[in-house]
């Protein structure tokens, strides 16, 4: 299901709350407080920055699983008589 299916039920204003609520009320407390000269601009940095934060952090736990699998399957098959030739 996708981050914007099974939704459909809520507001607009309902579903901006449950999708942006806390990343965009810290994005305008930051502007509130920086005062930046374009807080537009500034808000949409904001928002860029969280979502490459929270994209990072997705690839790093997918990476830290395959990892994981792989290092499972490396020792499975030496245990068993599977790893290569001379280890």
């Amino acid at each position: 299901m996708s981050s914007v299916e099974g939704r459909g039920d809520l507001s607009g204003s309902e579903y901006l709350q449950q999708v942006l609520g806390d990343v965009l009320a810290k994005a305008l407390s930051s502007v509130a407080r920086e005062r930046p000269q374009d807080p537009v601009q500034y808000v949409a940095e904001y928002l860029y920055k969280v979502s490459g934060n929270a994209w990072i952090s997705r690839v790093r736990v997918c990476s830290a699983r395959l990892m994981g699998k792989w290092r499972e399957k490396v020792q499975f098959g030496r245990g068993k008589g599977g790893g290569r030739a001379g280890d």
